[in-house]
């Protein structure tokens, strides 16, 4: 690649990180609606074109963070579930804490990722059902595991548990961005308990 090229490259990925960074910060102190494209920009240290150049909008970058935060963090959480865990009860109590510690250590940040999350999957797009679809498939990937350890319910498919599984804890975090005193640390700790239930023989 000739040196002008790599150097708008970087120049480029710099910009992008930089918004999103802002995003993060922004996201972390208030809510969405009430976060706006100049202020985006004057964090991020460009201007206003310059973010339309990289974000057709704002909800185009807050996708982008909720790729990042949500789903490649769901596939960390998995990764080390699956490698310090020698059986499926042990994978499922830890990647699930991982899961909910996330949701613990920046509460605004995650309520409104998960709220954009929400709203993005009521419209039927490919973006909505893949991002659904993931949230499934991590659970199946990891019951299939599972099932060749025989330790899983064998009563169920993988992917009928899989969707049980994903659908309940859907269900916490739409209650937890709807009423600010849910109790989430009472109600996951529940909420793990009744999953390793249902998927465990």
């Amino acid at each position: 690649m000739p040196e002008h090229s790599s150097r708008r490259e970087r120049n480029r990925l710099e910009v992008i990180e930089r918004l999103m960074q802002a995003g993060m910060q922004l996201l972390s102190a208030k809510p969405i609606a009430d976060i706006t494209v100049e202020e985006l920009s004057a964090l991020g240290r460009v201007s206003r074109k310059t973010f339309y150049n990289h974000f057709p909008s704002k909800q185009d970058l807050i996708e982008r963070i909720s790729e990042r935060l949500l789903i490649a963090q769901s596939e960390e959480n998995y990764a080390a579930a699956m490698a310090q865990c020698a059986t499926t009860r042990e994978r499922l109590e830890l990647f699930l804490t991982l899961q909910g510690r996330n949701l613990s250590d920046s509460e605004l940040l995650e309520r409104n990722l998960i709220k954009h999350a929400m709203l993005d999957l009521s419209s039927d797009s490919e973006r909505s059902r893949n991002k659904l679809e993931h949230s499934v498939a991590i659970f199946e990937r990891l019951l299939t595991a599972g099932r060749e350890l025989g330790d899983v319910n064998d009563r169920y498919s993988p992917r009928f548990l899989a969707e049980m599984l994903a659908g309940a804890l859907n269900t916490s975090a739409i209650h937890w961005i709807h009423f600010p005193g849910y109790p989430l640390n009472e109600r996951f700790r529940d909420l793990k308990r009744l999953l390793i239930e249902i998927a465990i023989k």
